[in-house]
């Protein structure tokens, strides 16, 4: 009984980024419109700053600093992908703050992107956070309007 209580439970995902929710159907590619890599909600940031969505372990920073995989407490699977195409950048423009195996809070700085540069090269700025492991997660509820990193609900999900 209490097992199904918890699995049931909303569990908050908050904006990474300062900037207005988006849904993942209307960020430019594919893949994440499609939800192919997952399910979630997107950011389109008007500031740089990089905050963790959720608590958890960073499980991978990609090697361009683009992208971050977190292992929530709870064991779900989240990909923080910032920008679209941003992979191409080889990292220029990005800082990151944490490293693989490290535990962060949800409002934890992890990483600065440099916006302009971003649309200096043309490339989307919504920042997609996805569950990656839809047959384990169900997005509840997402939010829209304006997010303030760290500190609103971009969306939530529960277990399944």
């Amino acid at each position: 009984m209490f097992g199904a209580l918890k699995k049931n439970k909303e569990i908050p995902v908050y904006a990474p980024m300062n900037g207005v929710a988006t849904a993942l159907s209307d960020v430019p590619d594919e893949a994440f419109a499609e939800k192919m890599l997952g399910d979630g909600a997107a950011v389109l940031p008007d500031g740089g700053e990089v905050l963790s969505p959720v608590d958890g372990v960073v499980a991978d920073v990609t090697d361009t600093k683009h992208a971050f995989c977190i292992t929530t407490d709870d064991g779900t699977d989240l990909l923080l992908h910032i920008g679209v195409n941003t992979v191409n950048l080889k990292g220029e423009g990005f800082s990151v703050f944490v490293s693989d195996g490290d535990h962060v809070k949800a409002g934890d700085k992890i990483a600065q992107v440099d916006l302009e540069l971003l649309k200096k090269h043309g490339l989307p700025l919504e920042t997609p956070v996805l569950l990656t492991e839809p047959e384990k997660t169900e997005v509840v509820k997402t939010n829209s309007g304006t997010m303030h990193a760290g500190k609103d609900v971009l969306f939530t999900y529960k277990k399944i």
